[in-house]
């Protein structure tokens, strides 16, 4: 069960750095744009600690969204 919340938060998490990454292309300001990608990034980290600390299988978060993730 604790399995599944953690899985469930990590898609969260995933579906939120797209949606920042997605605002930041649109933004012309660069310094915005910069921010946008520096908290997703920041995101993605926190992410990859998730996915790592309780060994949920990366394709289960990332599949549902894209299957060319190659990271």
């Amino acid at each position: 069960m604790e399995n599944k919340i953690m899985l469930d938060e990590a898609k969260a998490l995933e579906t939120e750095i797209r949606w920042i990454r997605a605002a930041g292309n649109k933004v012309s300001n660069l310094k915005k744009r910069n921010t946008l990608f520096d908290q997703a990034n920041k995101l993605e980290e926190k992410l990859k600690n998730l996915i790592a600390d309780n060994g949920i299988d990366r394709r289960l978060v990332y599949h549902s969204h894209s299957a060319t993730f190659t990271r």
